[in-house]
């Protein structure tokens, strides 16, 4: 009878298919954004630092929208919060787009992208309101391999979306700098839709246990786990600087430096993000990698090893090497830390705004600097200041784990988790 209930439970919450298809098409749009924005902004004559600034204030944006949600979680809906983002930022991309409509002169533009920016950081701050809040409803009731499962989905859904965007960013910005702002409005409208064909999200409680069962065990109770959330979220901030300066930057320094293009610097994000996407699929298929150490260090030294190589790069088929081992092993830390952070916790909406802050903390950082060191010292300064910035992190971390470091009953007291 209770194995009845549970399925019945089950099959009312599937909501894993439209929450993860509308996580798709909105990374499909961050894969456009960031592809275009670079090339836009050159276009109405706009500097390396002002395509810094413009990436921050999205990210900047965002980061006070996760801390406004913060303060009204218990008074959000899910899906009202959601569906209302959306909507406003259908309206900010409209804005956008006829902002550069009424700008064709690049000579008498300044004033464009001052209103670019603030439209940017506006979209950033709506996004807050749609992202956390997609992440917990598609995960509250879950834990162990359950949790780890969902969270794989989570991860293929957003990753995935950033597979081809790139490219086709590339490819629409090469023949208009309107273009890809068209297509970001027709990615907010199918992620609308997807997000209208959910079920209604559920209470943060899980799901019922059957008779003699234990409890799912509380992770974050444990040295060794409270040990692994700080290295984890040191490893998301710091990534994600790194990302951030591929992202901003590494578009002009393909283009007027190295003489490529722009669909080139759209091939080598969509390696990069297919390179995450598989790493995504690893994690959320086995749980070999929890709490081990070694997939920490590998990851940041093959994170070290891809900028120093970029610094001597000057070829296309070496950019794509590079990408790809970056690309997995920005996802290995990316998802560490989000199972890390919500595993045991009942608050999941609070525990992926965490999560988020992190992120868009350190994306912010890595486009803020990264611009004003291309513009300053030159196009291939970012790279230097991103390994200054993984030295600084495997050095917090080393401390953090003589620290910190675990007992053999801390981890006799996590259970491995079968997948």
């Amino acid at each position: 009878m209770m194995l009845l209930e549970n399925n019945k439970r089950t099959n009312q919450r599937d909501e894993t298919k439209p929450l993860c298809l509308a996580m798709f098409c909105m990374a499909f749009l961050q894969g456009i954004w960031w592809i275009a924005i670079p090339f836009i902004i050159n276009r109405l004559h706009g500097s390396d630092a002002q395509v810094g600034n413009c990436c921050a204030l999205q990210l900047g944006g965002y980061i006070a929208g996760c801390l406004i949600a913060r303060l009204c979680l218990d008074k959000l809906n899910a899906r009202i919060t959601t569906l209302s983002s959306l909507v406003l930022l259908l309206m900010a991309t409209i804005a956008t787009l006829l902002l550069l409509y009424s700008t064709p002169d690049p000579v008498s533009s300044a004033q464009g992208i001052r209103f670019l920016l603030c439209l940017s950081g506006l979209s950033g701050l709506i996004q807050a309101f749609f992202w956390p809040f997609v992440m917990a409803w598609l995960s509250t009731g879950y834990e162990g391999s359950q949790l780890n499962r969902k969270l794989g989905w989570l991860n293929a859904a957003w990753t995935s979306g950033r597979l081809i965007s790139p490219l086709i960013g590339g490819i629409l910005v090469q023949y208009s700098s309107t273009t890809p702002i068209s297509a970001m409005i027709l990615c907010i409208v199918a992620a609308f839709l997807c997000v209208c064909l959910a079920p209604p999200p559920h209470q943060q409680d899980p799901l019922p246990q059957p008779p003699g069962s234990p409890a799912p065990p509380n992770d974050l109770s444990t040295s060794l786990a409270i040990t692994f959330r700080w290295m984890a979220l040191l490893a998301l901030v710091s990534s994600s600087i790194c990302i951030a300066l591929i992202r901003s930057q590494m578009g002009l320094l393909f283009k007027y430096e190295l003489g490529l293009s722009e669909s080139d610097f759209g091939l080598v994000n969509t390696f990069l993000a297919l390179a995450t996407f598989l790493i995504m699929l690893f994690t959320g298929k086995t749980s070999a990698w929890h709490y081990r150490l070694g997939f920490f260090v590998a990851a940041h030294i093959l994170i070290l090893l891809t900028f120093i190589a970029i610094l001597a790069a000057s070829r296309l088929p070496v950019f794509y090497l590079l990408i790809v081992v970056f690309g997995g092993s920005f996802g290995f830390l990316f998802a560490s830390h989000l199972y890390y952070v919500v595993a045991g916790s009942r608050n999941r909406s609070a525990r992926m705004l965490l999560h988020e802050l992190g992120g868009s903390t350190g994306m912010f950082i890595g486009s803020l600097t990264g611009g004003y060191l291309s513009d300053s010292f030159g196009r291939y300064m970012p790279y230097w200041f991103g390994i200054a910035v993984i030295g600084v992190t495997c050095l917090a971390q080393w401390l953090i784990w003589l620290a910190h470091k675990p007992k053999n009953h801390d981890k006799a007291a996590i259970p491995p988790l079968k997948s």
